[in-house]
């Protein structure tokens, strides 16, 4: 059955989830163009942008709606 709905691979991850990588130092246009940059790799169907499986509980929640917001726009 989930084999119906998808029509394509489906890729999950991209950003380096550690302390000290561009997600707890970049400024907001860093962040927007690794997302760019991942969207690129990833393609626009079946990429779910994520980072390995959890986040660091001290990432700023905001860091994360600015990828969202990023992802919106491509």
């Amino acid at each position: 059955m989930v084999g119906s709905f998808l029509t394509a691979p489906i890729m999950w991850g991209g950003f380096d989830n550690r302390p000290g990588s561009v997600m707890f130092t970049g400024t907001r246009e860093e962040i927007e163009r690794e997302t760019a940059s991942l969207v690129a790799q990833g393609g626009k169907k079946g990429c779910i942008l994520g980072a390995d499986c959890s986040m660091y509980a001290g990432l700023d929640e905001e860091r994360i709606r600015w990828v969202a917001e990023a992802s919106r726009r491509i």
